[in-house]
C-alpha cells in the first residue's frame, strides 16, 4: 500500500492497472474528488485549531485518533451523543 490512505492505494492501483483511456481518466478524476475531500478536511481542523490558540479561554480544538482502549488511560467516547 502507498502511504496512508486505502482509498489513495486503491485508486493508484487502479490508475495502473487500467489500459483505456476513458477509465484511467475516470480513475484520476475520483483520485481528485478525493484529495479535494481530505483537504478540506484539513482546512477545517487547522482553521479551527488557529481559532483556539487565538482565543485560548474561549475555544478548545481536540483530536483523538480512535485508540484501541487497552491502550490508554483516556475515557472511552465512542458512539456518545
Amino acid at each position: 500500500m502507498t502511504g496512508k490512505c486505502e482509498t489513495c492505494a486503491t485508486l493508484t492501483g487502479l490508475r495502473t492497472k487500467f489500459t483505456h483511456p476513458a477509465l484511467k481518466q475516470m480513475v484520476t478524476d475520483l483520485h481528485e474528488l478525493h484529495r479535494i475531500t481530505y483537504m478540506n478536511e484539513r482546512f477545517s481542523y487547522y482553521n479551527r485549531r488557529k481559532e483556539s490558540v487565538d482565543n485560548p479561554d474561549e475555544v478548545f480544538s481536540c483530536i483523538t485518533d480512535g485508540k484501541a482502549q487497552n491502550h490508554t488511560k483516556l475515557p472511552h467516547e465512542s458512539g456518545q451523543v
